[in-house]
């Protein structure tokens, strides 16, 4: 017998406050919840990430969704990517990413969640503000921190933190995956990195432990716009507001 899931999100996305362009690209439709970041120059990126949200949209939504469904859905969008470079010139195009697909496998709901690259989420557990990450970033950046060349503090501003070592479309595609259950009174923050280099954390933290969906996505907009984000900045807030099986009854 299988729980109903109930959510209540919100989503943006904008250019940012510098490009012109926006790269990002985002799916937010239960049950799945995506955010891809495209990387390869205005039209190569912007495409690379649609194509990314595209073959999640294209999950089935009249049976289960399986994890094997989630990871064809990015193995397939990463094939997609790969034959899309050539119309560019052969231009290294791609997109990091991050998701979160609610699957039923049987003995409840559980969250797929995945990333490739830096795009990241974070959890807030029930009754609770407190903001955890989820997702390990794969960057140069992380790299030096997991190695104890670099500080956090020293992370936030070191000249290569807009360099990742993983993406959808690159020979160093290799999502991490983890399948977790889902909690009544979570929430998920997904964001992709022009977020986060121009909103301090304690003030993400902040506001997406005491807003509605809504009210948070708005608000860390405004924030990012007001800091002048030099990247474009998608944001997707995730709550389960209950686990109900009385339809499957």
């Amino acid at each position: 017998m299988s729980a109903v899931v109930r959510f209540q999100h919100a989503q943006v996305t904008h250019a940012g406050a510098v490009r012109e362009a926006n790269e990002d690209n985002i799916l937010a439709r239960p049950p799945c919840f995506v955010v891809a970041d495209g990387i390869g120059g205005a039209a190569a990126g912007a495409m690379a990430s649609a194509l990314v949200t595209e073959e999640f949209s294209l999950l089935p939504l009249q049976r289960r969704i399986s994890p094997a469904d989630v990871e064809r859905a990015l193995v397939h969008a990463h094939q997609r990517i790969i034959r899309l470079q050539p119309v560019h010139g052969g231009r290294q195009s791609g997109a990091t990413v991050c998701g979160a697909v609610a699957v039923d496998d049987g003995d409840g709901p559980r969250w797929v969640l995945f990333n490739v690259g830096d795009t990241r989420i974070y959890r807030v557990a029930p009754q609770t503000t407190e903001l955890q990450q989820v997702t390990v970033d794969h960057s140069r950046v992380q790299e030096l921190l997991d190695a104890g060349a670099i500080t956090p503090e020293q992370a936030e501003h070191h000249p290569e933190r807009h360099v990742v070592t993983r993406a959808v479309g690159a020979k160093s595609f290799r999502p991490d995956l983890w399948n977790v259950p889902v909690v009544a009174g979570e929430r998920l923050l997904l964001c992709s990195d022009g977020l986060l280099t121009s909103v301090p954390y304690d003030r993400i933290r902040q506001v997406a432990t005491e807003r509605s969906p809504q009210q948070a996505v708005d608000e860390l907009l405004r924030l990012a716009l007001e800091a002048k984000a030099q990247d474009n900045v998608s944001i997707v807030v995730v709550d389960v507001e209950s686990l109900d099986d009385s339809a499957a009854r």
